[in-house]
């Protein structure tokens, strides 16, 4: 099993080792920095940009799609009051803090599974460096790594501190497309503490961005919608359906039909979990389905990847927590190679230039396939009913 793994991170590594750039790329976290800084100024970036305006002291700035309620919560995430320079620096660390604790969180379940430290190590370590995301992550900074670790730390911590997850998912709304799969487990969970509790921090955070800037917060809303729907760069992908694209079909049917189905894959995943005797019973199973989902469901940056971590380490604890038989490493071997390696995008990148999105695709349907087998091939007979 840990040699099947170790030739994982051996595919990863040897990616990174061919790859051309190294450098820190700030450029994406400082577009964000700019919408929280002149939010907190006043202004409406959406507003602006809508009406052919430039902002006063500002310039011409792009307006990125993000929701009112999150230009006011990500400076948690990349605090606009402070220079950029300190502020790069803040998120980077947040960010390194986030992958720490989520590792030795990793480390403890694993160890209360195996007793073993070694093992359990050994085993965060490898599903770590398994991924294909890290280098994108690290190197192309983007605030959706970050939002992801709040995801994961909101799983985690949901059964003993709503409220404290809470707030790690309202800040998580601030894009939607990674949270709202979460939602919708927690609404199927029955989570009202932590919904509520989310929604009552959003909606006042959207109303604090409405009365800075002296926007109508639903013209905010829509100014957003607008935004993320107009432009149409032939390098973006729209879910697991964007090949219909290719029949003449608009960006936007594509994204709303990869929805559609994106939802219902995740209603019957959720259905084969709680109402069937194919499921392991672990605290965090409910919510590998979300996490993998979130990644296949809509426009993606591989930054957003780094939530696939979760279903990782579900694929792990049902490893050990089965029967140790050949059979069961060579399937969370499977599965972990479908889940973490770019088996497609990164051969037809280097063949066809940035013509790429059959290969993400591709990628995204054995994501899909993984979290499927996941949960059809374990059965409670093999694991046994010990909670985690």
């Amino acid at each position: 099993m840990i040699i099947g793994m170790m030739l994982l991170v051996s595919l990863n590594i040897t990616d990174i080792v061919f790859h051309q750039s190294y450098n820190l790329d700030f450029s994406d976290l400082n577009l964000y920095w700019e919408e929280f800084r002149v939010t907190l100024l006043g202004y409406d970036t959406g507003f602006y940009y809508h009406n052919g305006r430039q902002i006063p002291g500002a310039g011409w700035l792009p307006a990125i799609p993000i929701f009112p309620w999150g230009r006011i919560l990500g400076n948690v995430i990349c605090p606009g009051f402070l220079p950029f320079e300190v502020a790069k620096w803040w998120s980077f660390g947040l960010l390194i803090m986030l992958c720490i604790i989520t590792g030795y969180e990793g480390f403890q379940r694993i160890y209360h599974q195996t007793e073993d430290k070694t093992k359990a190590v050994l085993m965060v370590v490898l599903v770590y460096l398994m991924p294909f995301y890290w280098r994108d992550m690290l190197i192309y900074f983007n605030v959706g790594g970050v939002i992801c670790f709040f995801l994961i730390w909101m799983v985690f911590l949901i059964e003993n501190h709503p409220y404290l997850s809470a707030v790690l998912l309202a800040i998580s709304m601030m894009k939607p497309q990674n949270a709202l799969p979460f939602v919708i487990i927690l609404i199927l969970e029955k989570r009202w503490k932590t919904l509520i509790a989310a929604a009552g921090l959003d909606v006042a955070s959207w109303i604090s961005c409405a009365v800075i800037t002296r926007v109508n917060p639903i013209n905010q809303v829509l100014y957003t919608l607008g935004r993320s729907t107009e432009e149409e760069p032939y390098y973006f992908w729209f879910g697991l359906l964007d090949p219909i694209r290719y029949f003449g079909i608009g960006s936007n049917y594509a994204m709303l039909a990869s929805m559609v189905l994106g939802v219902a894959i995740l209603l019957v995943l959720y259905g084969i979990i709680k109402n069937t005797d194919s499921v392991m019973t672990n605290s965090i199973a409910v919510y590998a389905g979300a996490a993998v989902i979130s990644t296949v469901w809509m426009y993606k940056s591989k930054s957003d990847f780094v939530i696939v971590v979760l279903a990782s380490m579900l694929a792990i604890e049902n490893y050990i927590a089965a029967e140790k038989t050949y059979k069961n490493s060579v399937k969370c071997i499977l599965i972990l190679a479908l889940l973490n390696v770019l088996f497609f995008t990164e051969p037809i990148r280097i063949l066809a230039g940035y013509s790429f999105t059959m290969g993400m695709t591709l990628d995204a349907w054995s994501r899909t396939l993984s979290i499927i087998l996941m949960v059809i091939s374990y059965t409670r007979k093999e694991i046994g009913v010990r909670n985690i």
